[in-house]
């Protein structure tokens, strides 16, 4: 902001400056000098007082009046003043669009090249003409970037917003919109949103989610088409391992690009000098770097797509790009004092054990050791850390319970030999349960009440989402009916709200059936019968009047083996995987898997063709067309794993397609009010208004089978269930 352009500024707040010697005094209305107002008055000093010299100077020698001296018309043609250059001259808006226009032509260097010669925009007269421009313009594709003081879109700062082409590029210093008043606000966000929300242009950036989260949140901007090419860049390097950063993705394309610039501006308001001084032309430097360098990136990038036929799968990725960023903003609402009252019974309950469990452990030390006497004459036991693997195997030892390894699984193939053992499993899970989903987990909640946890879109190479910062995927499910220590009961729908929450049911394994073509297991589902009851039967070879659920094979329910397996095989597990599982030894385990086999034969011929036909390829595919590549290292050196992989990634990344695709469909069809706020696994939980469930529950069901249609075409698809409650309930 110019000098000139805050005395017109504070005269709209009706403050007025004077100059006395060598001080500022002013006149302003009770609350009207906010502190970030008389932080930039301090700054701008000297500046203000020259300029009310000279003005003050003019009066005395009979000039015109300050009044006069600022312009109240355009210097070209008289009409009403929409804008003042950094000159002072006084434009009208058709003028001003005229000056931006022959501003923003990039000079041309003695070598032909393009080098930036406007400075950074920083009013709103100045967007609403660039909205003009541009409008006139039609650009098919632009690169977007924003630079901020930090991370987090609720709490941080924009500081300014870029975008362009290579030799083009223009960039707005949105500070000032920090220091304006409300009503000034608005106008900033009005003029922001006429310049971006448009359908015409494809808005490019790398790491896209937070340009967009940061241009909603703060100033109601939503960007339509947009193309991460971050996320290319890992969909083009799934399952290689690659970092997908600006500077990595450039080194690969052979382009070099410098960070060091971007510590200027973190937590850049902290630093009032530097927040109200123009931006220094290392900066601006940067920020051109910042659009040129992802536009030769994304141009660079469609002839890989081309070649690995990854259109579809680029396609669906930005799509569903708006619903995960909407979906973070927006967060999800935790009863705190619920969620505390779990931790203090789960706690008790941990203290209970570990004093029966150190007595236990004591008695039985003290029964091989020298006892050891207080200074009163009592006996007092050996103390055991619990938290310490060799006390603890010294202690079990002490039991004759002999074990190499005090870790959960190591304890469970001795949880036969002494009642102490069951405890102390008990004991391990209560441990991870309150690290897991404790304080720490809790200090994410918000002022509001909301946690808004991060949702990597490509957070695996099946294209899986990952949740983390916290990870609510870990949230355990109930254990019974009425679970009172039901963590998911304290994820709770706001006051006049419900939650509605639909999973797609056996999803991986009618994908399985659809891939496979098995007849059996297509049957089944068209008959709507319960996969794994029947897979228990043809295995088992159980008559009709026999439950599955009931009926035990080696100890454990037979539904429960069958589902094992079902599920299992979907993700690519093994013999011993199924043995550790199941809880039997490995013949067993390949008995079971041969049984299996036999009664869905196309399953296993399938599963035998796809992971040998994914190592000779070099990569697996979803139906599509989302790849897993395989190096030749990781098919040389770890072949079984790749093999597995190649087996699994079909099935667990067409899942994510599917419901990637059902975020992407509810974003665009959900009326306002509606939200999307978790998605974990194949869960979708939406937070809605109680008069629009009826119209949500619909569009819900809609969405869900839609999405699996688009990829899975013979298979029966159920209308899902859809569980209505004030709380992440779990059928």
């Amino acid at each position: 902001m110019t000098t000139l352009e805050l005395l017109q500024d504070l005269q709209k707040r009706d403050i007025r400056l004077e100059c006395a010697g060598d001080k500022l005094r002013y006149d302003a209305p009770k609350g009207g000098l906010t502190p970030e107002l008389r932080t930039v008055l301090i700054e701008q000093k000297a500046a203000l007082l020259a300029l009310l010299s000279e003005v003050a100077s003019q009066h005395e020698a009979g000039q015109a009046s300050t009044e006069e001296e600022i312009a109240t018309v355009c210097s070209l043609c008289g009409a009403e003043v929409e804008c003042y250059s950094d000159q002072g001259i006084a434009y009208c808006l058709q003028h001003w669009t005229e000056h931006l226009q022959s501003a923003a032509v990039p000079a041309t260097s003695e070598h032909g090249s393009t080098t930036p010669s406007s400075a950074p925009l920083t009013s709103v007269q100045e967007i609403l003409a660039l909205a003009g421009q541009v409008s006139e313009m039609h650009p098919a594709s632009l690169v977007l970037d924003l630079e901020t003081t930090g991370l987090d879109p609720r709490t941080s700062k924009v500081i300014t917003l870029a975008f362009g082409t290579p030799g083009k590029v223009t960039i707005i210093d949105l500070r000032g919109y920090y220091m304006a008043s409300s009503a000034q606000q608005q106008a900033w966000e009005d003029a922001l949103q006429q310049l971006l929300h448009r359908e015409d242009i494809l808005w490019i950036g790398h790491n896209l989610k937070f340009d967009w989260s940061f241009l909603a949140q703060q100033f109601g901007v939503k960007l339509g088409q947009v193309y991460d090419t971050m996320l290319v860049e890992k969909l083009l390097h799934a399952g290689g391992h690659v970092s997908a950063s600006l500077q990595a993705s450039a080194e690969r394309y052979g382009m070099t690009v410098t960070k060091e610039q971007r510590s200027w501006f973190i937590d850049l308001e902290r630093c009032p000098s530097e927040w109200t001084a123009p931006l220094p032309e290392a900066q601006l430097t940067y920020i051109r770097q910042d659009i040129e360098v992802p536009y030769q990136i994304y141009e660079r990038q469609q002839e890989a797509i081309a070649q690995h036929d990854l259109a579809r799968v680029v396609s669906l990725e930005q799509q569903v790009l708006p619903a995960i960023a909407t979906m973070e903003l927006r967060g999800v609402c935790i009863d705190v004092e619920h969620w505390r009252s779990i931790l203090e019974a789960r706690h008790q309950q941990k203290a209970e054990l570990e004093r029966q469990i150190k007595q236990l452990l004591g008695e039985a030390l003290a029964r091989r050791q020298p006892a050891q006497e207080t200074l009163f004459g009592e006996v007092t036991l050996p103390v055991v850390n619990l938290r310490s693997s060799d006390q603890l195997i010294q202690a079990l030892h002490a039991l004759d319970v002999h074990v190499t390894s005090a870790s959960k699984e190591g304890l469970q193939e001795v949880a036969q030999h002494h009642a102490v053992i069951p405890r102390l499993v008990e004991w391990k899970a209560l441990e991870k349960f309150e690290t897991s989903f404790g304080e720490n987990l809790l200090s994410y909640v918000t002022a509001e009440g909301r946690i808004h946890a991060t949702f990597d879109q490509l957070g695996a190479a099946s294209g899986r989402v990952i949740c983390r910062e916290p990870n609510l995927q870990q949230i355990p499910k109930p254990t019974e009916k009425n679970d009172p220590y039901d963590l998911r009961r304290c994820f709770v729908a706001p006051q006049g709200c419900k939650f509605l929450i639909a999973d797609l049911s056996n999803i991986e394994l009618r994908i399985l059936a659809e891939v496979s073509a098995d007849p059996t297991m297509l049957r089944f589902f068209a008959e709507g019968k319960d996969l794994h009851s029947e897979t228990a039967r043809l295995m088992f070879k159980l008559p009709m009047d026999v439950d599955p659920k009931v009926h035990l094979v080696n100890g454990k329910k037979a539904r429960d083996i069958a589902k094992t397996i079902n599920f299992g095989l979907a993700y690519g597990m093994g013999a011993q995987g199924l043995a550790n599982r199941v809880g039997v030894d490995l013949e067993t385990a390949r008995e079971l898997m041969r049984t299996y086999f036999a009664t869905y034969q196309a399953v296993s011929k399938y599963l035998t063709r796809s992971g040998k036909e994914g190592i000779a390829r070099g990569y697996a595919m979803s139906l599509s067309g989302r790849r897993r590549f395989f190096s030749d290292e990781e098919m040389k050196v770890r072949r079984g794993e790749a093999e597995r992989s190649a087996k699994n990634h079909p099935i667990q990344a067409t899942n994510a397609d599917i419901l990637k695709s059902a975020l992407a469909l509810l974003y665009n069809r959900l009326p306002i009010g509606i939200h999307v706020v978790l998605t974990v696994h194949d869960e979708i939980v939406l937070e809605c208004p109680d008069e629009m469930v009826v119209e949500a529950t619909q569009i819900l069901k809609e969405v869900m089978v839609q999405a699996c249609r688009e990829y899975l075409k013979v298979v029966h698809i159920p209308e899902p269930d859809v569980l209505v409650d004030t709380y992440w309930k779990k059928d």
